[in-house]
Order: structure tokens, then C-alpha cells, then sequence
């Protein structure tokens, strides 16, 4: 069982890649996949604190148990004032 993990605009840049796969057999969780991708790509900087989560198009909290085919994307949270 696999989901993706797809890379926007300066992450695609960054990484070098528009996806990759993820077993959910190592990685069941969002947080699971998130700190994967973290130490993999550190580039990013990524972690819950400054990334917005979305699977399958739906935001979504780190503690969620995904499924196989799920579509996950992590956005940079932007601030403003």
C-alpha cells in the first residue's frame, strides 16, 4: 500500500522531483510521512509548526491514518501582518 507525497512550485524546484511514493506500511500517519520528507529532502524546512498539510485536496491535521492512493501535498504556512 502506497500514497504520494507531490511537490509544488519551489518544492519541485527544491527536491528535483514532482512525487514520490510512500509506503504506508512505514509511514501511516501524516506526521509520519511529514518527518520522512523532512530529513529526506532538508531543504525544505519543513515541520508541523510552519507546513499546512492537504490530502487528497482537504486540509488536514498531522494525526491523520492515511490510506492507500491518498494524494498528500504540504504547503508553507504564509504570514502577514
Amino acid at each position: 500500500m502506497t500514497a504520494s507525497v507531490e511537490f509544488m512550485g519551489t518544492q519541485r524546484n527544491l527536491t528535483g522531483k514532482s512525487s514520490v511514493e510512500i509506503s504506508l506500511t512505514d509511514f501511516p500517519v501524516v506526521s509520519d510521512v511529514l518527518e520522512y520528507i523532512s530529513a529526506l529532502f532538508p531543504s525544505l524546512y519543513m515541520n508541523r509548526y510552519n507546513t499546512m498539510v492537504t490530502v487528497n485536496g482537504e486540509i488536514s491535521p498531522v494525526d491523520r491514518i492515511l490510506k492507500a492512493g491518498d494524494k498528500i501535498v504540504f504547503l508553507p504556512v504564509i504570514g502577514g501582518g
